[in-house]
């Protein structure tokens, strides 16, 4: 199967932020100055079997949400995910009510979690969540150690 033009632009893009990005928080930052939007990252806890993850759209801010017992790769795994929705352009869709009760200090505009979204769309995230996760790992590895972060 080919790549459509957008997954070929997001890899280009990727591979762009990824030199010389030595943690998650570098790719993070490169990823909101490239969207001209700043990105947070926020642990949170998800209530057992639901999201695993999250991308919030709110006035102004991305938020990143990931669970806060997830071990560090797979908050490395969780971010990168949610990052490569945001570089294949997808749009996170409207809020429903059980993101307002979950979280209604929020002033939520729009979010994309996991179940929201064609599985495409969730492939082609996860593919570039573990390009992510493999170009850090690379990083590591080149340090001669694995980092916290992996373990």
């Amino acid at each position: 199967m080919r790549a459509s033009s957008r997954t070929l632009r997001a890899k280009w893009r990727l591979w762009h932020l990824l030199r010389a990005a030595i943690s998650i928080e570098d790719v993070v930052e490169r990823v909101a100055a490239w969207r001209g939007r700043p990105i947070q990252l926020l642990a949170f806890a998800f209530p057992q079997g639901e999201l695993s993850g999250m991308w919030l759209a709110l006035n102004g801010l991305d938020v990143v949400v990931f669970p806060q017992d997830a071990s560090p790769l797979r908050r490395v795994a969780i971010i990168g995910h949610e990052l490569g929705h945001m570089l294949l352009g997808h749009s996170p869709g409207d809020a429903g009510a059980a993101l307002s009760q979950a979280v209604p200090e929020l002033d939520v505009a729009r979010y994309l979690g996991r179940t929201m979204y064609t599985e495409q769309a969730e492939a082609e995230a996860e593919r570039l969540g573990t390009q992510i996760v493999k170009a850090l790992a690379i990083v590591d590895a080149g340090r001669g150690s694995i980092s916290e972060r992996f373990r």
